[in-house]
């Protein structure tokens, strides 16, 4: 028989029992008899014994123990309280095999109930041996809705023991009352750590199941337990979680002890890897995922967690904290269940969200490491994205304390390629066949000990040999050469020979005898002072040129490889200017005909001082609202991304993972969550460039010594290249060249070159970035105060003591360099400036402020102190920050070495625009400061307030004022239509003077507070609401930065052109012929705008389409009308009739244009009408909702109508106001005028290549309609 080993609440119910007398429970020894028991609930029919034993596993045994239903209790005891529950052994369930019967019972298969509270996790097996019950074996850690079999072998089965339930629901989940019970879809395991050898066969095994038909809508048919395995992600197991059998009692959920798992028979196997699909009905019964869960394994007798063995290194020298015994990391895993995206549309429970997990993924592993990992990564679990993903979002991983513990988790990156279990091996090639760690420690042990020779040599040679001793052993060799004999000439090579050894010395003590540099001076004070022996007094100085030979020839290895690769980075950098030498200008702005021939290949036209803009400008400018206003919100998400990093690292703020934040943009703004989020990986991938380097070559450095040599190396080489890149002013001649490549460039190529040298000043602005990143890790790991634990297997005494040298020298002197050179201590030396003007081609010796060549130049400026301070809030003042920062002569020289054709519309001098160096200038300060705490927030107030430069303070920039527009004098008495425009002209040139300065800096400095915002404002509560908003301002503001750049000024100033005209006209002045092609490209730009901005919003609104398509049907329908207009003008134009007569008009022309805009209006209306909600019957559903889900965006008829209307006033207007409807007049040849069609500006547009604005700006405003619809 079976007994209950535990007590059971309310009776034990088991659905089936077989008993067999094998190990393994084969069919063909199961054993056959009368069902016993110790009770049952009546009816007998029902509960009775029998049916444990009736192979149906829909039917039950229900012991005596349990509930007895009032309709069922005998007569006279319907009232009567029975007790329920089952003390131990108080139920039993069994087989009478007969009078002569006899057999041991070796193997038990056992289906009970899902219920918790009817179940019995252990039972015992006892045999009847003629007078009592004896007790045999026990079958342990059993579950429900399943066939459990006993014994099992070790390694058979495993299981996910659920251990916490989700604490809160997904945003876009329903709230419930009560909780709900665990469900899983699909649960595999596998066999190796990458999840690609599964293990299949075997069936499904559980804790128990909601065995409770249900008949609502949203729940399944069955919950049985096999749907876990069933590769069907759409089925579901429900875990009864105690919520009854018969019943279902959600207020009682508790899913602590359920857990669902897979038996494999006979088969041992290793589970490393599983997968998990947890389910998300949105029934009332089913079902919410765990948090944590935990693998376990059935080890023969009973459940345990999975672990896996680990042996440390051990250490050469122990001490009392590097002492690792080997350890069994466990299967804990946690942030389970994660929500969906906000952007999915599907509902939540057609999500199929596929967890997978590595036993390196479990919380309980945890792996004691040296102090290296300082120097690998940042602690925070924030900068490790596996942490963030499988562990935590919050605290410290990489250590979780300190370095004295280092107790790590297993997800940290640079674990990537770390070997952590004891049946893993090394996956590195380069590893497996070199040891740099000892290769680096064996050569920093060997040499000093040469340092010691050498210096001593050298000590003794500056001691004993004579001054001129090169030259008396060159005249001891010469009286040997030319001997005839065998003797003589194998004296000769042996004083040759010995010449040759000694000649270092020789060389040497000549250097010591003839120099006159420092270096020289310094030495013959240390080892002969006053050019002598020294005294015994002196003696001490020796010592000091001892000890500073061994620690350079100890040095001297690693700090020419931190200078190679400086220099690695240093000419990479300058590659990055191969883009200004590709694209620098071929004209000679001095040379009238190369301005010819550039204005004629460019056609862009050289502004002077007064001229206004033309529709090209203003065609141009809109393409680079767009251009420039999708690049400043790359660079707002980007920034908010990098300032929310560094303030996770400092645990400033909550966190919230990246993807998360970017989500959330809203609309036609999602196009850019890609690039963004993979600019920001990009980052974080090169921040961790040592971490990569040093997992490939030598692991996770166990010793101090090579730890502190690779962090003095990457000092070295990031004091080699930060020191020469911040002086070289990469960002100031890249927008030099930039705006170079305007006016000398055809559109195609200046669009491409621009956007080239785009991207290759953002990649050096990121490269900068990540320098500064690990500038900042090396200075933290060259802390001397900072206790860690090494577990090195070599002696490393003498590589710690030459690495910490090299890390304190570099740390101080990196420090003290970047200081320099952020304050423009350096800033224009030739002899640092040469480099790079050399590799673009240029002269810059100008620049240098205290002259050039050996005796006119300097080496450093002493005039400047604390320039970076007002340059950080973007103040700029002539004695101190724009002469610190050679403003004025980087942007005249920039100008003329690049060509520049293009004066100033202020001072009419060719330099490039003070305010661009400014900006430039505060790039570069801001890639310093992040080396500070909280630098990331200094640093973007460098990039946004001076960009532009909040405010100037001096006369030495005289453009850094006002734009001064040319105002029209009228003579006589104004007229109000004079004086109208008058108001007009004068309220422009203040938008263009006062008005579009002022609003790019208020746009630059809400940028930054928004900046600000997105870090320290939310938190997971109101990240939808607040962040949406943050985004869309951010974005708003970085369109309305890029329309001030172009757009604005153009406008306004096109604009204020056309007014000056109306004046003109007004004043009874016929204006001249160059406003005609203008307003005939005004003209064409109007009439398609409007036309294709109504047919993409109407194919948005009427879900005809999506965004894109939208576009391209709109600017497609948009070019076509503005072409099929232009046409009409062009047809009936005509000559005017003389210079002084008025213009010819016809009624049949003023007919046939009224006619074709009615038509064309009408067929626009036509196609708002189509997509208004005229087009949708009435709904005749009971529902009263349905119709208005059904217009959803439409607009109404009436608009529609409307909207018709409107264009036809607007082709109206553009056909008899803008368009040129007569050719203008000229002296003809003969004695009749004579209509030449290719001067008219009609014919210009629809036939040259000014067909280009109305080309790009048509779909360009298309596309702003939809953004901004």
């Amino acid at each position: 028989r079976l007994e209950n080993s535990f007590p059971v609440e309310e009776g034990w119910a088991v659905y089936e029992v077989q008993l067999f007398t094998d190990a393994v429970c084969d069919d063909a020894n199961r054993l056959y008899g009368e069902a016993i028991a110790s009770g049952y609930v009546p009816p007998v029919l029902t509960n009775g014994p029998q049916r444990a034993f009736d192979n149906i596993t829909s039917t039950a045994w229900v012991s005596h123990c349990g509930a007895v239903p009032e309709r069922d209790r005998p007569f006279g005891f319907e009232r009567y309280d029975f007790p329920v529950g089952c003390k131990a052994r108080e139920a039993w369930i069994g087989l009478d095999l007969g009078p002569n019967a006899t057999a041991n019972v070796k193997c038990v298969r056992i289906w009970q109930v899902g219920y918790r509270a009817m179940q019995s996790r252990d039972v015992q097996v006892s045999q009847w041996n003629g007078s009592t019950w004896v007790d045999e074996w026990k079958l342990s850690g059993l579950g429900g809705s399943a066939w459990d079999q006993r014994p099992t072998a070790p390694n058979t089965m495993w299981r996910l023991h659920h251990r916490a339930d989700q604490i809160s629901p997904c945003p876009n989940q329903l709230r419930r009352i009560d909780k709900r019970p665990w469900g899983v879809s699909d649960l595999k395991f596998y066999s190796d750590d990458a999840c690609t050898e599964p293990l299949n066969g075997g069936y499904a095994i559980g804790s128990g199941a909601v065995e409770v038909k249900v008949t609502s809508v949203m729940d399944q048919d069955s919950y049985a337990t096999n749907r876990s395995s069933d590769d069907d992600e759409k089925t579901t197991w429900a875990a009864n979680c105690y919520t009854g059998w018969k019943t279902v009692a959600t207020a009682q959920t508790n899913c602590s002890q359920d857990w669902i798992g897979i038996y494999f028979g006979e088969r041992a196997v290793e589970v490393r890897c599983f997968e998990l699909v947890q389910s998300r009905l949105e029934s009332a019964r089913c079902c919410d995922p765990a948090s944590e869960v935990e693998l376990q394994r059935w080890n023969g007798t009973e459940w345990v967690e999975a672990t896996w063995f680990r042996t440390p290194p051990q250490p050469m020298v122990i001490t009392s904290t590097n002492q690792r015994p080997p350890v069994h990391l466990g299967a804990h895993f946690v942030q389970m269940g994660p929500c969906p995206s906000r952007t999915s549309e599907l509902a939540i429970y057609d999500e199929v969200l596929r967890e997978e997990r590595k036993r390196r993924d479990s919380e309980t592993c945890i792996v004691k490491l040296s102090g290296a990992i300082t120097l690998l990564a940042e602690p925070f679990c924030i900068k490790h994205s596996r942490c963030v993903d499988k562990i935590a979002k919050a605290g410290m991983c990489c250590p979780i304390t300190n370095l004295v513990e280092s107790d790590n988790r297993c997800c940290c990156s640079f674990m990537d390629v770390e070997p952590v279990f004891d049946d893993e091996s090394i996956i590195s090639v380069i590893r497996e066949n070199m040891n740099f760690e000892y290769a680096a420690i064996w050569l920093s042990n060997t040499l000093p000990y040469l340092g010691i020779v050498a210096t001593l040599a050298s000590y003794f040679a500056a001691l004993f040999f004579p001054e001129d001793a090169e030259q008396q052993v060159n005249l001891w060799i010469r009286k040997s050469m030319g001997g005839e004999t065998r003797k003589q000439r194998m004296n000769l090579f042996t004083k040759r020979l010995m010449a040759t050894w000694l000649w270092p010395l020789l060389v040497w003590r000549t250097f010591l005898a003839t120099s006159k540099t420092q270096v020289a001076a310094g030495v013959k004070f240390l080892i002969l002072p006053n050019g002598e022996r020294p005294k015994p007094i002196l003696m001490y100085r020796s010592l000091i040129f001892l000890g500073i030979g061994v620690l350079l020839a100890g040095m001297t290895p690693w700090l020419l490889v931190g200078c190679i690769f400086g220099e690695l980075m240093i000419r990479g950098a300058l590659q990055l200017t191969q883009v200004i030498r590709w694209f620098r200008s071929p004209f000679d702005p001095l040379d009238v005909r190369d301005m010819r021939l550039r204005s004629k290949l460019s056609r862009v036209s050289v502004k002077a001082l007064g001229d206004t803009a033309s529709a090209a400008d203003v065609s141009a400018g809109l393409v680079s609202t767009f251009v420039f206003g999708a690049a400043y919100f790359m660079k707002f998400l980007f920034d908010v991304l990098i300032v929310r990093a560094q303030m996770l690292s400092l645990e400033a703020i909550d966190n919230i993972e990246s993807d998360r934040v970017l989500e959330i943009l809203p609309g036609i703004l999602e196009i850019v969550r890609e690039p963004a989020m993979l600019l920001y990986d990009l980052m974080s991938l090169s921040s961790q460039v040592v971490s990569f380097v040093l997992s490939a070559m030598i692991g996770i450095p166990l010793c101090e010594g090579s730890c502190v040599l690779v962090g003095s190396v990457a000092l070295v080489m990031i004091l080699y290249g930060a020191s020469q890149w911040l002086n070289y002013d990469l960002f100031g001649l890249f927008v030099a060249a930039r705006q170079m490549v305007k006016a000398t460039r055809p559109e195609c190529q200046r669009m491409f070159a621009q956007g080239m040298i785009l991207i290759c000043m953002s990649i050096s602005f990121g490269a900068i970035q990540v320098t500064m990143v690990l500038f900042t890790r090396a200075l933290a790991f060259a802390n001397p105060f900072q206790a860690a634990t090494w577990i090195c297997p070599f002696e490393d005494v003498l590589a710690v003591i030459i690495g910490r040298a090299m890390l304190t020298i570099a740390s101080v002197v990196g420090l003290v360099f970047v200081f320099l050179c952020v304050n423009g201590h350096f800033f224009g030396q030739d002899y640092i400036t040469a480099r790079v003007a050399q590799f673009l081609d240029i002269d810059l010796d100008a620049l240098d402020p205290d002259g050039t060549g050996d005796e006119g130049g300097g080496w450093f400026r002493f005039g400047v102190v604390g320039a970076a301070l007002p340059t950080l809030f973007g103040f700029w003042w002539d004695p101190w920050n724009i002469d610190a920062f050679l403003v004025r002569e980087r942007a005249h020289v920039y100008a003329m070495e690049f060509k520049d054709p293009q004066p100033c519309q202020k001072c009419g001098k060719i330099h490039v625009d003070y305010d661009l160096m400014m900006t430039a200038t505060g790039r570069t300060i801001s890639a310093a400061v992040q080396i500070l705490p909280y630098g990331a927030v200094i640093a973007k107030a460098s990039e946004y307030l001076n960009d532009p430069p909040l405010l100037y303070v001096g006369t030495r920039l005289p453009c850094m004022g006002p734009t001064q527009m040319e105002r029209v004098e009228v003579s006589g008495l104004k007229n109000p239509i004079t004086a109208t425009l008058l108001g007009c002209a004068e309220s422009l040139a203040f938008g263009i003077e006062r008005g579009v300065p002022a609003l790019r800096r208020a746009a630059s400095i809400a940028s930054f507070l928004y900046v600000v915002a997105g870090t320290f404002l939310l938190s997971e509560e109101n990240l939808y609401e607040n962040g949406k908003h943050i985004l869309e301002m951010g974005a708003l503001l970085a369109f309305i930065k890029g329309a001030c750049f172009g757009f604005l000024p153009s406008l306004l100033s096109y604009l204020l052109g056309g007014v000056h005209f109306f004046i003109a006209k007004s004043e009874g002045s016929r204006p001249d012929a160059s406003g005609d092609i203008p307003r005939t490209i005004t003209g064409q730009m109007l009439s398609g705008s409007f036309a294709g901005a109504v047919m993409a919003g109407t194919m948005i609104s009427a879900e005809w389409g999506g965004v894109i398509s939208a576009v391209a049907a709109g600017s497609a329908l948009g070019y076509v009308f503005s072409l099929s207009t232009l046409a009409v003008n062009a047809y009936y134009e005509e000559i005017d009739p003389g210079p002084d007569d008025a213009p010819r008009t016809a009624m049949f022309q003023i007919f046939v244009k009224m006619a074709y805009a009615m038509i064309s209006g009408g067929f626009i209306g036509w196609i708002a009408i189509s997509g208004s909600d005229w087009s949708i019957p009435e709904a005749r559903d009971p529902d009263p909702h349905l119709w208005v889900r059904m217009k959803g965006d439409r607009i109404s008829f009436r608009a529609a109508i409307g909207v018709g209307a409107v264009l036809f006033v607007v082709q109206i207007a553009v056909m008899k106001v803008i368009l040129i409807e007569n050719i203008r007049w000229k002296d003809p040849p003969g004695p009749h005028p004579v209509y030449n069609w290719k001067e008219s500006a009609t014919h210009l547009v629809l036939r040259t290549s000014h067909f280009f604005p109305g080309l790009v700006g048509i779909p360009v405003s298309v596309f702003a309609s939809v953004v901004f619809r």
